[in-house]
């Protein structure tokens, strides 16, 4: 079934959320893998959505019910492919930046290189 409802909460560092509407008493349980966005795959906290969801047979997590699919109002609902191809970096103040090659290449010694080969590791010279 397809309703309109509001965000009432989403958890930026564990990807999941509560979507309200009348048609979901007590709230819908919403996973980033079902948020329908271009970009990062989260909501935000009063924001209008479309959403498809499923009542459950028993209630999961304290939920009757399951979102299936989520769109903000107004916004595509065409999905935007596998979220796999892309990387975020989640702040502690909960704000969001896209990870890109050129964040990887800008790393100066956060990460730093192996001094030598890896199955070098496994050779030893020892003199008696």
């Amino acid at each position: 079934m397809t309703s309109r409802g509001v965000v009432r909460s989403w958890d930026v560092g564990g990807m999941q959320g509560v979507i309200d509407s009348a048609d979901t008493p007590g709230g819908s349980w919403t996973s980033w893998t079902s948020v329908v966005v271009h970009g990062f795959p989260g909501l935000v906290e009063g924001q209008e959505v479309e959403f498809e969801w499923n009542q459950l047979d028993e209630p999961a997590d304290g939920y009757d019910f399951h979102t299936v699919q989520a769109c903000p109002v107004g916004e595509d609902h065409t999905p935007p492919g596998p979220p796999g191809f892309r990387a975020w970096d989640i702040d502690p103040d909960g704000t969001v930046h896209e990870v890109t090659d050129l964040d990887i290449t800008d790393l100066d010694d956060t990460i730093a290189p192996p001094d030598r080969h890896p199955s070098d590791r496994c050779r030893h010279h020892v003199e008696w």
